[in-house]
């Protein structure tokens, strides 16, 4: 099985794109690397 990431922006589009919204994105640190983590923003705010 093979596993594949894309860049933060590239996930961004795709949310974009099935009409979500994106809050925040946060990097969160991972030895040499790290991923991102997305929010959403809060509904009613």
């Amino acid at each position: 099985m093979r596993w594949r990431q894309t860049d933060a922006t590239t996930y961004q589009t795709w949310i974009a794109t099935a009409g979500l919204t994106v809050g925040t994105n946060t990097f969160v640190p991972e030895g040499t690397g790290g991923h991102f983590w997305t929010h959403r923003p809060v509904c009613g705010t």
